[in-house]
């Protein structure tokens, strides 16, 4: 499990500068907080109290899993205010239900944490509990696009986690709610991506007119932003399931 957009070389380097002259990453705490300290040379020193912040709750969690448990990491670190901490006790093994993964989502945004992995869960979750991931899912979604950052690829991550809960939405039937989004997310686009997700999503459900309606703006999309064979190839499978629903 990914928990971390931060690169190796940036989290290598955390490391080494939070654990300086320390023994531990309990250490590296006072209280709740983070002992960072100044950031390394080529850190940003706006971001770093987020940055290391991020670092050091994930590594303490570890700490405590390779130490003591992963059942002494979960009653310490389960109730955790912190979206890093709990996540770093599925990463340890900790049950992926819906109420630790809500959990988790529900949490003050940390921008540096791969939140893909758990917004798959919430889709996977949804066969048995849609209405409880649904919601989940859109809150995320609501808090996330509120958050204002630094971090340069926020903005398409959130972009991206809008898509999912679209293709969610198709999931669970919710198909004119499905329509509304990703045809606001088209209008907000260049490029065909969106019109494809939406066609793929449809066809998984068997809504297969709904899937010729997206291939065809794809393809639409295409011919304007001069992709004439992504064009060709979107109209051909347009075409190709019409002639199924004929």
């Amino acid at each position: 499990m990914r928990l971390s957009w931060l690169s190796a070389g940036v989290l290598e380097r955390a490391r080494a500068e939070l654990r300086r002259e320390v023994s531990s990453w309990d250490d590296v705490f006072d209280g709740e907080f983070v002992r960072h300290g100044p950031p390394p040379d080529g850190f940003d020193a706006a971001a770093w109290p987020r940055l290391s912040a991020h670092v050091a709750r994930i590594e303490r969690v570890r700490e405590t899993v390779a130490r003591f448990g992963l059942d002494a990491a979960r009653r310490r670190f389960g109730a955790s205010r912190h979206a890093a901490e709990r996540a770093a006790l599925l990463e340890a093994g900790a049950p992926a239900d819906l109420a630790t993964v809500a959990g988790i989502l529900e949490r003050e945004i940390d921008e540096y944490l791969a939140y893909g992995e758990l917004l798959s869960r919430l889709v996977e979750l949804a066969a048995s509990e849609a209405a409880g991931a649904v919601r989940a899912f859109e809150q995320f979604v609501t808090a996330a696009g509120a958050v204002t950052t630094g971090e340069l690829a926020w903005p398409e991550r959130v972009q991206a986690a809008r898509d999912g809960l679209a293709g969610l939405y198709v999931r669970v039937g919710r198909i004119a709610d499905a329509e509304a989004l990703f045809t606001q997310r088209l209008a907000e686009e260049s490029d065909a991506t969106v019109a494809i997700s939406a066609a793929r999503a449809f066809l998984e459900v068997g809504e297969t007119a709904r899937a010729v309606t997206w291939l065809e703006r794809g393809a639409a999309r295409a011919r304007a932003v001069g992709r004439e064979e992504l064009e060709r190839n979107l109209s051909a499978k347009a075409a190709s399931l019409r002639a199924r629903l004929n």
